[in-house]
């Protein structure tokens, strides 16, 4: 259907008394082209002047309209928000809602291509829930679901999966939160509004007060190192941080998937003649990837410090700030274990 068809769709779908409609609304806000979100705010805005306008909606424009790119549809939003405050109808987003139990979070930790999942776990209203969140980098919130379980057995299946076949770790809501609010701001700036699902999620969880938050690679390590041991270390104190092999060897799994497979490094690989040149050349690419890097070694030791996994952390941490300070790629053994698994990725070897 083109896209102005949609558009004049979801309009007249609006202007029909139903309820539902308004939850179904609430997706396309953040699913929809822009023909679409503008047709579906003007929908709303013709909701509230009618009368029709549900309190939940109205709470929940406010908290999507910060996760949407700069438009006319988001200036509708706005002058919704201002209707209803002149009408005395600013609805408060926990009034008579259930608060749930969360029990559990897990996170995953970043692939080679920056994706992580988060798992969280909780009861609401006598219903056990297991919310689904995938992170990706450059697309933010990038799927999301939440699964009403029939029993505690069905919820328990999920987290044993969860934590034996995707190697997660137990975090605490603050760091699920961090996680939660850089990816938002990550997808608002790529153009990437987080999934319809995630709507879901944020009211089975109780997270209506996550708003996107841009955190640069300096905040990141600030959180991880908040006494500065790493950041004040000498070059001999970095040097034995990178290279205290228990850390590297428990890291194993959570690092094994670290690898670039870019057109790039595969003609690289291909290409070259001797392990020694390939090896050079990939150490090269990564040269210019140093920051990506460094945000998936610190977003992984932020996990794994709330997962009560310090040393582990503290390993990744300084890899990070290693990458941050121009240190020689070839002397931080992440980085060469990188090389290596890229080189495996692509059929190559330096052996």
């Amino acid at each position: 259907m083109p896209e102005d068809a949609k558009a004049a769709f979801v309009h007249h779908l609006l202007s029909l008394d139903n309820p539902f409609l308004e939850r179904c609304a609430l997706y396309w806000l953040v699913s929809g082209a822009s023909l679409t979100r503008e047709a579906v705010a003007a929908g709303l805005r013709e909701r509230l002047m009618r009368g029709k306008l549900g309190p939940e909606t109205l709470s929940y424009l406010p908290i999507i309209r910060g996760w949407l790119p700069a438009s006319s549809g988001r200036a509708v939003i706005d002058d919704i928000g201002k209707l209803a405050l002149r009408q005395g109808l600013a609805a408060d987003p926990h009034n008579n809602r259930a608060e749930p139990i969360v029990s559990d979070i897990m996170a995953t930790t970043a692939d080679g291509v920056g994706a992580q999942g988060l798992t969280i776990v909780g009861r609401l209203q006598a219903q056990t829930f297991v919310a689904m969140i995938l992170l990706k980098t450059g697309y933010g919130i990038k799927d999301a679901f939440v699964i009403r379980c029939r029993s505690k057995r069905e919820a328990t299946n999920i987290v044993s999966y969860a934590r034996q076949e995707a190697n997660s770790v137990r975090i605490d809501r603050m760091t699920a939160e961090l996680l939660l609010e850089a990816a938002l701001a990550d997808g608002i700036e790529n153009g990437h509004p987080p999934a319809p699902g995630f709507i879901d999620v944020m009211e089975a969880c109780s997270l209506n007060q996550l708003r996107p938050q841009e955190r640069d690679l300096q905040a990141l390590l600030d959180h991880v190192d908040p006494h500065n041991e790493i950041q004040n270390a000498t070059a001999a104190q970095l040097d034995r941080m990178l290279r205290n092999e228990p850390a590297l060897d428990a890291l194993v799994p959570f690092t094994e998937s670290w690898f670039e497979d870019t057109g790039e490094t595969r003609s690289i690989i291909q290409g070259s003649l001797s392990a020694r040149t390939v090896e050079k050349r990939i150490l090269a690419f990564l040269e210019g990837r140093r920051d990506i890097w460094a945000r998936r070694f610190l977003q992984t030791a932020i996990i794994l410090k709330s997962a009560k996994k310090e040393r582990l952390s503290k390993a990744l941490a300084a890899a990070a700030f290693a990458l941050m300070h121009k240190h020689p790629l070839q002397d931080i053994p992440l980085v060469e274990d990188i090389v290596v698994t890229t080189l495996d990725a692509g059929g190559g070897s330096l052996w």
